[in-house]
């Protein structure tokens, strides 16, 4: 059953008017077309989050690792809390995938700890940094860390379950 924090954490985070799910199920089906025009949206308006959702699916489908890898990098530096930061292939947490190599993922580990010293008190961005060291293997010591002040944040453990083992899914344990 999701909880309140989950469902807080889906509708509040950013600035999307649809579930994240809807926007990333969305950018599975884009046309190449499409995935232009919302390029060019996001030249106008980098904010645009459910622009941006959509390609990151685009090109995660379509195994293209470097506008992928920029789009996630530049979510997780400017939207650490948004609630589509909470699935694995928006997060960067794919360590064994082809799409995401070594340095990408090192990469997003150091862009998602920063965060969690620039924004120690944000729930949201905390718990997403956290299921991406869960499922990306950071070091135990580091995990620790994160899980002790995400139940010091009241983050209860059932969020910190990693989103995405499906692209259109949110699980929760």
């Amino acid at each position: 059953m999701t909880s309140r924090f989950l469902l807080a954490a889906l509708l509040a985070g950013g600035a999307l008017a649809q579930s994240p799910e809807d926007v990333l199920s969305q950018g599975l089906k884009l046309t190449a077309s499409e995935a232009q025009s919302a390029e060019e949206s996001l030249r106008a308006n980098p904010e645009d989050l459910a622009a941006r959702g959509k390609l990151i699916a685009y090109y995660f489908m379509k195994q293209a690792r470097e506008p992928w890898s920029q789009h996630v990098f530049w979510l997780i530096e400017h939207h650490p809390d948004s609630p589509l930061a909470g699935f694995n292939f928006a997060s960067g947490a794919l360590p064994a995938d082809p799409l995401n190599g070594e340095a990408d993922h090192a990469r997003a580990r150091d862009l998602w700890l920063e965060q969690t010293r620039q924004h120690p008190d944000d729930a949201r961005g905390w718990a997403n940094a956290t299921r991406f060291c869960l499922e990306a293997g950071c070091d135990t010591d580091v995990n620790e860390r994160l899980l002790k002040h995400a139940e010091e944040l009241g983050i209860p453990k059932s969020e910190l379950a990693v989103a995405g083992a499906q692209p259109t899914r949110i699980l929760v344990a």
